[in-house]
């Protein structure tokens, strides 16, 4: 009903897709949110492959800006 609602120019087919790829997302965050606060760090940042954006995360602080890591 939220797709339909926000995208009312997509098609039913696109709409359909659009929520199975929202719930399979869903899905992954779900399983990987219990490892990424109960497992050591060490374990964490051994499965980290691609970081996007860390310059701006440390020009941040170092501005003392407030910071949302999504």
């Amino acid at each position: 009903v939220n797709i339909a609602r926000c995208l009312p120019e997509k098609n039913p087919t696109e709409q359909e897709r659009l929520v199975k790829a929202c719930l399979s997302h869903l899905g992954m965050c779900t399983m990987e949110s219990g490892p990424a606060w109960l497992w050591p760090i060490e374990r964490v940042r051994a499965l980290i492959v691609d970081v996007s954006g860390e310059a701006l995360f440390h020009q941040a602080v170092a501005d003392g800006k407030g910071i949302i890591i999504a």
